[in-house]
C-alpha cells in the first residue's frame, strides 16, 4: 500500500483513482482510504488542508483535493509573478547603468 505515491508530475485524480481503488479492494474504510491518500500525495499543503477537513463521501474528497491543488497552484503562481515583477525592476537599473557606461566607453574611443 505504501509504495504507491504520487510521481511529481502526475495529476492527481489519477492518484487518487488508482490509490482509491487498491485501498477498496483491501477493504479499508473511507477514512483509511483517505489517509493512505494522504500519505502519499506529493503535494504537503494539499495534504495538510484535505487532512482537516471531514468528507462524507470520497467524490467529496476527490473534489476537495483537486480544489486545493488549484488553489495552491494559483496562489503560487501569483507569487512567482511578484517576485519576477520586483526582480525586473531591480535589474532595470544595473541594465541602465552597464548601457551608459557602454556609451561612455563608445564615445571616449572616437
Amino acid at each position: 500500500m505504501a509504495s504507491r505515491v504520487q510521481q511529481r508530475h502526475e495529476s492527481t485524480g489519477a492518484y487518487i483513482h488508482e490509490k482509491v481503488k487498491f485501498c477498496w479492494d483491501v477493504g479499508l474504510t473511507l477514512e483509511d482510504t483517505k489517509e493512505q491518500t494522504l500519505i502519499g500525495m506529493w503535494n504537503r499543503e494539499v495534504c495538510s488542508v484535505i487532512a482537516t477537513i471531514k468528507h462524507s463521501n470520497l467524490d467529496d474528497l476527490l473534489h476537495d483535493m483537486i480544489k486545493q491543488e488549484r488553489l495552491i497552484a494559483e496562489r503560487q503562481g501569483q507569487i512567482k509573478e511578484n517576485i519576477e515583477r520586483k526582480d525586473k525592476h531591480k535589474l532595470e537599473p544595473r541594465q541602465e547603468k552597464k548601457e551608459r557606461r557602454r556609451r561612455k566607453r563608445t564615445w571616449n574611443s572616437e
